[in-house]
């Protein structure tokens, strides 16, 4: 369950977010749809914790953003609008790296990473360089690792912007998926 109250962030004069309030139950898809510049970045950044609110409160699975935000994160997966990658690694090694920094066990990492390219049907790609990657191929990757750990809670922004309709097609079959089986999706 997700919880905003009151939520308030303000850049100097400019009030990009403005009071605002609503709850997400388990399992549900929830948009914030507006048009540019009407805080729907800046709601998701002070939801995973990159920026902190001005006033307001956000609870996630009963936890305060404020206080517990590492807490949260553990069970949260999150792809931004524009999210790097390290275009060095081959896209096998992105996905175990993501699994270190969720301290997977080893003998789990290499199963878990395999899966999930399979998943977003990256096998071919999976041992190239990422610079090689199209902007689709990216994306799927990122959604990958955003998931790799069997979050609860995922939140994409702008998840199927640039991409072609069958990138956006398996991007949204798996959002149906991930609701399916109670997550939230944002």
């Amino acid at each position: 369950m997700i919880k905003v109250t009151e939520l308030s962030k303000s850049f100097g004069s400019l009030r990009a977010v403005d009071q605002l309030s609503f709850s997400i139950p388990d399992g549900e898809v929830f948009g914030l749809l507006g048009p540019n510049g009407a805080g729907k970045s800046t709601t998701v950044k002070m939801m995973v914790g990159m920026l902190t609110p001005s006033q307001g409160e956000i609870e996630i699975n009963g936890l305060s953003v404020k206080t517990e935000i590492n807490r949260i994160k553990t069970d949260l997966g999150y792809v931004a609008e524009n999210c790097a990658l390290y275009e060095n690694l081959t896209g096998r090694e992105h996905l175990e790296m993501v699994c270190n920094l969720h301290h997977f066990p080893l003998e789990k990492i290499e199963p878990q990473a395999k899966k999930l390219i399979e998943l977003m049907e990256l096998t071919d790609a999976a041992d190239k360089r990422i610079a090689g990657y199209s902007k689709g191929m990216k994306q799927r990757l990122l959604l990958a690792g955003a998931i790799i750990h069997n979050p609860s809670i995922l939140i994409l922004d702008e998840p199927l912007s640039g991409l072609d309709a069958n990138a956006q097609s398996l991007i949204r079959e798996l959002i149906r998926e991930f609701a399916r089986s109670g997550k939230t999706v944002i």
